[in-house]
């Protein structure tokens, strides 16, 4: 039996501001070994490291939702926090005002839901302006 299908929704708001901002992600670290005592090296090697600090301070929020018969379940991940937050099975309205609160509150880079989550929460993540729908 093969396993349900995933939909994956990512933030294009974030995404955009990530390519635009981010020209290499490659960084190479030297040993002290590897080089004379140069202060123009220092000076990089030093930006590189303040850059790697700032860069950890934007790690991506993952969501993973569901609505199956009016219930919704989500968890989401805090990387600053290093926390994990769980939303149980709770009464959902029809308008899906607890997703929306959720979306705006936790504000994800990454969404999860699966394909068999209920057809009008499924359609309620389709017209959110701000996520793009990728099947998995």
């Amino acid at each position: 039996m093969a396993p349900p299908k995933r939909i994956y929704f990512r933030n294009k708001r974030k995404r955009d501001k990530a390519d635009n901002g981010n020209k290499s992600s490659k960084k190479v670290r030297w040993n002290q070994e590897d080089y004379d005592s140069d202060p123009e090296i220092e000076e990089r090697i030093a930006e590189a490291e303040d850059s790697d600090k700032d860069e950890g301070d934007e790690r991506e929020i993952c969501l993973t939702v569901t609505c199956v018969n009016g219930k919704l379940g989500a968890a989401y991940y805090s990387p600053s926090a290093s926390t994990l937050y769980l939303v149980e099975d709770t009464v959902e309205s029809a308008h899906f005002d607890l997703a929306k609160m959720l979306l705006e509150q936790a504000n994800p880079e990454v969404v999860f839901s699966p394909s068999r989550a209920d057809e009008d929460f499924l359609a309620f993540c389709r017209e959110s302006s701000e996520l793009e729908i990728t099947l998995t």
